[in-house]
């Protein structure tokens, strides 16, 4: 069962990996008007975009305001990419 924190920052201090992931949903063009993505959180590095079945691959750079969005954070535990 996954720990779920309010900030990256917590989920951080919360487990030995050195990425958080958070859920967001954000919009999308096409006749979906949004999407469930992720916001993987690094320290000492821009957070990112991605799909929730692949967390290291990116898609877009996230904005502050996404991460401020996101929620259920949650520490990554193997983070060997």
């Amino acid at each position: 069962m996954a720990n779920y924190h309010n900030n990256p920052d917590d989920a951080l201090r919360s487990g030995n990996g050195k990425k958080a992931l958070g859920d967001i949903i954000v919009d999308a063009a096409g006749p979906i008007a949004t999407r469930r993505m992720i916001v993987v959180y690094e320290r000492g590095k821009d957070p990112y975009l991605a799909y929730p079945g692949s967390p290291g691959v990116p898609i877009r750079r996230a904005t502050s305001r996404e991460v401020e969005r996101a929620y259920r954070w949650r520490n990554v535990m193997n983070s060997a990419r």
